[in-house]
């Protein structure tokens, strides 16, 4: 699924968002997903999951992200 995307303002960061229908997947309630990514001046990094429905579901996020530490 493809997620929608913004930089943000401050130009440190960028949200992603996503729109689970209801039933997607068999699952009941529209999801609206909300994932923040922000580099910080002592570079850090944060990342911030939102998200919200319109029924009782089941909702686990989690980070799948890879980061190369090497520099290569």
């Amino acid at each position: 699924k493809l997620w929608n995307y913004e930089l943000l303002d401050e130009g440190n960061g960028v949200c992603f968002t996503c729109i689970s229908h209801d039933g997607e997947g068999g699952y009941p309630g529209q999801v609206h997903l909300e994932v923040t990514y922000i580099l910080t001046n002592e570079n850090e990094i944060i990342i911030d999951y939102r998200a919200s429905t319109n029924k009782s579901t089941i909702l686990n996020i989690a980070n799948n992200a890879y980061f190369n530490l090497n520099g290569e």
